[in-house]
């Protein structure tokens, strides 16, 4: 269902503006589940593979990535012109880099607006963020469950959900354009 309405909202159905707060939906699920199979790994075995970790997830996204790379590269050498040339180029590294959210905010690019410019690359911004979760969640819920002191483990996930969520009232949405940086 969240990706029906990404899908719909990006096909420029009006009727559903803000539908851009799916994806915030698709993250914290997406996160919640893979937290889920880091704990009961840690029942398993109280520890977790980092690197199987690390492997499991490059199996599973790599393959694909490295074809949409490949693709959209030999695509733009072969046909494209200087200018699209030099965008997909920085686009390319920024997403083989798993760093295309903070590119995009670096060019100060305008997300939703849809048509003007538009990046091949532009939906990888998503995948980094995915990524850049993957590498510090392991280490977080490792840190976490070697805590001895469950008071204290509470004390700590507390205080990050109070300061995300204080950040987050700060960092202010006025605009449809902060919509992106946000």
């Amino acid at each position: 269902i969240i990706l029906m309405f990404v899908v719909v909202a990006h096909l420029g159905v009006s009727a559903i503006q803000g539908s851009w707060i799916f994806i915030s939906s698709f993250f914290s699920i997406s996160g919640f589940l893979i937290t889920s199979i880091m704990l009961r790994e840690v029942e398993r075995s109280h520890t977790i593979n980092i690197f199987g970790f690390y492997r499991r997830r490059a199996r599973r996204l790599l393959p694909a990535l490295f074809v949409l790379l490949v693709s959209v590269g030999a695509w733009a050498a072969l046909f494209a012109g200087d200018e699209t040339r030099r965008q997909i180029r920085g686009d390319l590294l920024a997403t083989a880099g798993f760093v295309m959210n903070w590119r995009l905010i670096f060019l100060e690019d305008q997300y939703f607006a849809q048509f003007s410019e538009v990046s091949y690359f532009r939906h990888a911004w998503t995948l980094a963020i995915e990524e850049q979760f993957y590498l510090v969640a392991p280490l977080l819920v490792l840190g976490l469950v070697r805590l001895r002191s469950i008071r204290l483990r509470i004390v700590l996930l507390a205080a990050g959900i109070l300061l995300s969520a204080w950040w987050g009232a700060h960092i202010g949405v006025v605009t449809v354009a902060d919509q992106a940086r946000v």
